[in-house]
């Protein structure tokens, strides 16, 4: 991702602020569905803010697309329940899962990642007849004081060094 020119932004519709609604996938487990992305059904009514951005370096046609998510809550115990309920429990009951979303030609295989501290990560590895086509989406999540953050960097090959980097550097912006 490096060198990467990112021209492109989701532009999310005026006021809003809060999270999409559910994926609805159409195979596999539903309880795992908050690990395509937070969402209504891993955040709740809990937050009171709310912002995402979707960044490729074009609309129709990139080679790393990021994700990034920040919800804030009443206080640090909230988002620290919030990060385990929203996001632990599917990573943990959901690792190997295969889910198919009714608006995607792929499936994606979610599995739970090691790593060293506190951040909770895990990988979606897309699929396509059943085989890993190389694009990989890295996810860490982390719940520091009143805020949760994700990130995500899709690309072909390894994208955690740059999805871990970028989490440290929303990170930093929380006081």
């Amino acid at each position: 991702i490096v060198g990467a020119k990112l021209n492109w932004a989701s532009k999310p519709p005026p006021g809003a602020t809060s999270p999409p609604v559910a994926a609805f996938a159409d195979e596999g487990d539903p309880e795992c569905e908050p690990l395509i992305a937070p969402d209504t059904y891993s955040v709740g009514v809990a937050y009171t803010a709310w912002r995402s951005n979707l960044y490729k370096e074009d609309k129709d046609t990139y080679e790393h697309a990021v994700r990034q998510a920040v919800a804030t809550v009443a206080d640090a115990k909230t988002a620290t329940q919030l990060l385990d309920n929203g996001l632990a429990k599917p990573v943990n009951s959901c690792d190997n899962a295969v889910l198919h979303r009714k608006d995607d030609i792929s499936r994606w295989r979610f599995q739970k990642t090691d790593a060293a501290g506190k951040d909770l990560t895990w990988t979606a590895t897309e699929l396509q007849d059943g085989k890993p086509t190389g694009w990989i989406c890295p996810n860490v999540a982390r719940a520091k004081n009143n805020v949760i953050i994700t990130a995500q960097v899709c690309q072909y090959g390894n994208g955690a060094p740059a999805t871990a980097t970028i989490l440290d550097k929303m990170s930093e912006k929380i006081p």
